[in-house]
């Protein structure tokens, strides 16, 4: 499974990614589950598919190669700091794709199938 923030916390996490498939081989979990973000405790900011069907590393390829933070949370994701002048234009882009995303501070991040609205 791509989004790997929950498969490292068990075992059953594990024996489900085996029953789920690969990326390649019939990925039926990833294609029916959803990430619904909390605090971003769980969910990675660059890597994990939670912003529209699709990772941000995806839709932002120069970002992410130039990102000192690959791996990291979206809790602690901070501020851009010094962006370049061709930078800002997809910082912007990135900014206004994840203010669309509505987040609870309140609870932590889980998978939701997707088909239950």
């Amino acid at each position: 499974m791509g989004n790997s923030a929950l498969s490292c916390e068990s075992h059953w996490w594990k024996d489900l990614e085996k029953l789920c498939g690969s990326e390649v081989d019939n990925p039926w979990f990833e294609e029916n589950t959803v990430w619904k973000i909390g605090r971003g405790d769980k969910c990675r900011f660059w890597k994990d598919v939670w912003v529209n069907g699709n990772s941000l590393a995806n839709l932002f390829p120069r970002l992410y190669l130039i990102s000192e933070q690959k791996e990291e949370l979206i809790e602690v994701m901070g501020c851009w700091r010094g962006p370049f002048e061709w930078e800002s234009g997809l910082i912007q882009q990135v900014k206004a794709l994840v203010e669309t995303i509505l987040v609870n501070k309140d609870e932590s991040d889980y998978w939701k199938w997707s088909r239950c609205g």
